[in-house]
């Protein structure tokens, strides 16, 4: 295996091991139904996985993308009368912070997709694990589509909107024993 793949397996690895924190965290006053790409359209992911290896980005259609797109999870409050919906995206990095460094940083093809989520999935919410051994920390952003429909902003939020403070230390104490990812 490449040193290239290694890095890329770690990322998933600790991507997958976010979600799952996230997930459980959630379930606690949630209902969380998984909406990914890889697991509800898994043979379309699979077929466009190959196409997309012989298909420029240029060349997709608006279905591509916005099956690409398709946020992690579809949460409704348990205690929730109007049964409101909310698109969930979990995201890790190393650092944060919301410079002109972060936003290139949004920008490269790790997070090309959560740009398209915005786009298809109005409201999403993105959960950020900042995965750094000396200071984790858990941010929560709302994603909305500029007046120009091209760019986006992220709208920080309190995390608590989701989780109790309770459960974000809880998470954060997991992180805190575990390396990060390679870069």
């Amino acid at each position: 295996m490449t040193k290239d793949n290694k890095k890329g397996m770690n990322r998933m690895i600790f991507g997958k091991m976010a979600e799952t924190l996230i997930e459980h965290t959630l379930k606690k006053r949630f209902y969380v139904y998984h909406f990914g790409y890889e697991l509800i359209t898994e043979n379309v992911s699979q077929r466009k996985k190959e196409k997309s290896k012989l298909k420029k980005f240029d060349d997709w259609t608006e279905a591509d993308f916005m099956i690409q797109a398709s946020p992690d999870f579809i949460i409704t409050a348990k205690d929730d009368d109007k049964e409101r919906l909310y698109f969930i995206e979990v995201k890790t990095s190393r650092e944060y912070t919301l410079d002109e460094e972060f936003k290139k940083f949004l920008h490269n093809a790790r997070w090309y997709k959560t740009l398209h989520a915005i786009k298809y999935y109005p409201g999403l919410r993105i959960i950020n694990l900042i995965w750094n051994c000396e200071k984790p920390d858990l941010k929560l952003f709302l994603g909305k589509m500029k007046d120009d429909g091209k760019n986006f902003e992220l709208i920080e939020q309190k995390v608590e909107m989701l989780l109790s403070k309770e459960e974000v230390d809880d998470i954060l104490e997991i992180v805190k024993n575990m390396n990060p990812p390679e870069k």
